[in-house]
């Protein structure tokens, strides 16, 4: 999808965690390279997990923001955890996934970094990288 939108990157919440505020959350700087095929949920995933462990960040479960349909459907909202979730800069984005679906997520041009913690050029930039600003 990276060239029409970019992937949101998040990962798993496990409960009994203390609360960590490096990186959990992040669009992809880079797409696998063959347009919109991610090879799936799971090619997703594994993109996911490569950029954020070439960034520094290893040792979690990373999940491609993204839905199926069909029978065996999935939600993206599902995949994720219940949050909170953090930026690569260590600024909280969401504390719960009502709070990250919803307008007072802390979702803005500054805060939607990329694994490198660089900010994704959007509408009105130029190049447009993605359009999910």
């Amino acid at each position: 999808m990276f060239g029409v939108a970019a992937v949101f990157a998040l990962i798993m919440g496990l409960p009994g965690m203390t609360q960590d505020n490096t990186m959990s959350f992040f669009i992809t700087s880079a797409g696998p390279g063959d347009g919109a095929n991610l090879g799936g949920l799971e090619g997703a995933d594994g993109h996911c997990t490569m950029l954020a462990e070439a960034a520094g960040s290893s040792g979690k479960t990373w999940r491609a923001y993204l839905s199926t349909d069909g029978s065996a459907g999935t939600n993206a909202r599902d995949r994720i955890g219940s949050g909170p979730w953090f930026n690569a800069a260590g600024v909280q984005i969401a504390s719960s996934g009502d709070e990250l679906h919803y307008s007072n997520a802390a979702l803005t041009k500054e805060t939607q970094l990329n694994e490198n913690g660089e900010i994704t050029n959007g509408r009105g930039d130029d190049p447009n990288r993605h359009d999910i600003l």
